[in-house]
């Protein structure tokens, strides 16, 4: 893979296991604290509809990482081919005969006579492949657990697609993100943009020749791609972080074609030469025509033990998830998690959910259906989906259930449904506003006149509490200083409160305003942006979802709530339970926020105008720190009493989960 800066690779949005704005390196997919579920097939018989290939070659103890990840793969009806590339380290041999005899009739080891090389050995591997895709995984390299899963799908319904890949994260002596793929199309004529992690078709593999068996010292991959080039084929890659790329301290040093430049640099010259006859213009696009629309892809069963303990999220199709209905759907993913619950999160809707990134991390079965299907193809998946882990009860978000999700057979499912949405639902009541509740019903005929389950919605103040690490990482990104007042408010307000920051930093008090709304706001707020001196300025954070919000929380000391009630009560909620002190109205504040626990607005000097009631609120919480403290810590004490997560949680599991 070509090397490039971490600034870029980390330029573009996407999702994963991995956060994509707040990577963590050291969380890699074999992390005994993932969320994982144990992913065991039925059969271990059955005819595996991907074969994994790995070229094995006096391997460490890292290959047993290798093989975990593998291990904890959503799609578990394949076959792993390990070949053994002529091994001569005693150590190395004994380790690889714990999956040469461990007993599980998916894996086979086939031994070389003599080194033959990387690309002689995924040779080998694709020649005795079973089944009609190959998946190459090097034997030092993770893979998330739904990377199979996903690419085996796409090549399903994209017939004439000959390969198909994901993004990577480079871990180890050096760590970034990687969001270059086969989109880079003539680009590869300089350079290789991919890792060797991918899945192949092996009628693709056998019109292309193969790799190249006299290519020993690295970039074989490279000259695969090209052959396909040439032969007028090309693969895609899809929108997420699916493998994990070892960085070793001598990682380029092993590799001949890559120890140093003047070698790299001629075996490139050699490459280019060799295709010649390619053109960037001409470079050929990825073959991504669709399965036709009512025909079903031919897919193995995957039936997965175990059923019956997972439970399916169905985001909606049409409506994004209410901050609301995201909050609560965090703490059940991460209370499934706890308790050795499967949750299925699946999104249907185009373009995919903003809640799906944060949300996605919590779970390591997290579909974007629009990543890797064509639309005429979610309710083959879903049906699949259904069928594979046997799911206890599935839960949909909305009104009612999505109808391009339902099979199109005409079935129902046969676990139970329900349908979880905000507001009044007229069901057994508890005295709470709609505000504050979310509503759980039984969905099909099976619940007719059944009243819906109220349920009292909570924080989980664990979650929800600042992060030293994200606040910095935001406050170094503006350019501010790590221990100056941050006030956030609403960048529709920005015109109307600069006068507020002017009269602070007349009077020589510091205090950042940090505005936050759609990216569409950017153009209106941004001649009230800027230096006021003094400590005080001015800033646009775009926010597009409620993960990216919580890092301005993070980054925050106070949050200017304009008017109760509105739209922004959730965050003040949120505000709240991360320890930020509110700076709202008492007229038509929440009952489970007393006055003594955040800061009134007061009348202004000059005609009561918004800024003037800003300035002098703040003005008392800037001179005395303590103060300002105390009101945000305050605020989180009552959240964690009056609005615990716990209650919340177990009336809605009592309800959804299958009794053991």
């Amino acid at each position: 893979m070509a090397a490039s800066s971490v600034l870029e690779a980390l330029a573009h949005p996407a999702a994963g296991m991995i956060h994509p704005r707040h990577p963590d390196f050291r969380d890699t997919p074999v992390n005994p604290a993932r969320p994982y579920g144990s992913f065991r097939p039925a059969d271990e018989a059955a005819p595996p509809g991907v074969s994994v290939v790995t070229p094995w070659f006096n391997v460490g103890a890292v290959f047993h990482e290798t093989a975990e990840s593998l291990f904890r793969q959503t799609f578990q009806q394949w076959e792993w081919l390990i070949v053994n590339d002529g091994s001569t380290d005693p150590a190395a041999l004994k380790e690889l005969e714990t999956y040469r005899r461990g007993g599980d009739r998916r894996i086979r080891v086939i031994d070389l006579a003599a080194n033959a090389g990387p690309s002689a050995a995924r040779n080998r591997g694709v020649a005795e492949a079973r089944a009609p895709f190959v998946f190459h995984l090097d034997a030092d390299d993770l893979i998330e657990p739904t990377a199979i899963e996903k690419c085996y799908w796409y090549l399903l319904t994209h017939p004439r697609c000959p390969w198909v890949n994901g993004w990577s994260v480079a871990f180890g002596a050096d760590r970034y993100l990687w969001r270059k793929g086969f989109d880079e199309a003539g680009r590869f004529l300089s350079d290789n943009w991919v890792t060797g992690r991918a899945m192949v078709r092996v009628t693709a593999h056998r019109e292309i020749g193969g790799y190249d068996e006299d290519i020993r010292g690295g970039y074989e991959d490279w000259a695969f791609w090209l052959k396909g080039a040439q032969c007028g084929l090309w693969g895609g890659t899809l929108p997420e972080f699916f493998d994990w790329y070892r960085q070793r301290e001598d990682h380029w040093q092993r590799w001949e074609n890559l120890s140093e430049p003047k070698r790299r640099e001629s075996f490139r010259t050699a490459v280019r030469a060799r295709f010649a006859r390619l053109r960037p213009e001409r470079f050929p696009g990825p073959l991504e025509d669709a399965l036709e629309d009512g025909v079903d892809p031919a897919c193995v069963a995957n039936r997965l033990r175990g059923g019956g303990r997972s439970i399916i999220f169905v985001l909606s199709a049409s409506t994004p998830l209410t901050p609301e209905l995201e909050i609560f759907l965090g703490a059940v993913l991460s209370r499934l998690a706890r308790d050795g619950h499967g949750a299925i999160l699946i999104d249907p809707s185009r373009p995919s959910q903003g809640a799906m990134e944060a949300l996605s991390v919590l779970t390591p079965q997290a579909y974007r259906l629009a990543h890797f299907l064509p639309e005429a193809h979610f309710a083959s998946f879903f049906r699949y989906v259904l069928e594979s882990r046997e799911p206890g009860a599935i839960v949909w978000f909305g009104e009612s259930s999505p109808g391009v999700l339902m099979p199109g057979d005409g079935k129902a499912p046969k676990c139970a449904q329900f349908l979880l949405g905000g507001g009044s639902s007229g069901g057994e009541a508890t005295g709470e506003e709609p505000a504050v509740t979310l509503y759980l019903r039984t969905a099909g005929v099976d619940g007719a006149g059944r009243k819906a389950l109220t349920i009292r919605r909570g924080i989980d103040a664990v979650h929800w509490q600042r992060d030293s690490g994200i606040r910095l990482r935001v406050r170094d990104s503006l350019g501010w200083p790590r221990h100056s007042p941050v006030l956030l408010l609403p960048a529709a307000l920005a015109e109307a409160l600069v006068p507020a920051l002017d009269r602070l930093a007349q009077s020589g008090r510091a205090c950042r305003f940090l505005y936050f709304g759609p990216d569409s706001a950017r153009t209106a707020a941004l001649p009230h942006l800027g230096e006021r001196g003094h400590g005080c300025s001015a800033q646009l954070s775009p926010v597009e979802s409620l993960d990216q919000m919580r890092d301005l929380l993070c980054a925050a000391d106070l949050l200017l709530v304009p008017a109760w009630p509105s739209a922004e009560e959730p965050l003040a909620l949120l505000a709240a339970a991360m320890g930020l002190t509110l700076l709202a109205p008492v007229h038509g504040a929440p009952a489970w926020l007393p006055e003594e626990a955040f800061q009134p607005l007061k009348a202004g000097e000059s005609g009561c105008t918004m800024s003037d009631s800003l300035a002098a609120s703040l003005a008392p919480l800037l001179d005395d720190p303590d103060r300002l403290r105390e009101r945000g810590r305050a605020a989180r004490a009552l959240v964690e009493r009056q609005l615990p997560v716990q209650p919340a949680l177990d009336h809605f599991l009592a309800r959804i989960l299958p009794p053991n």
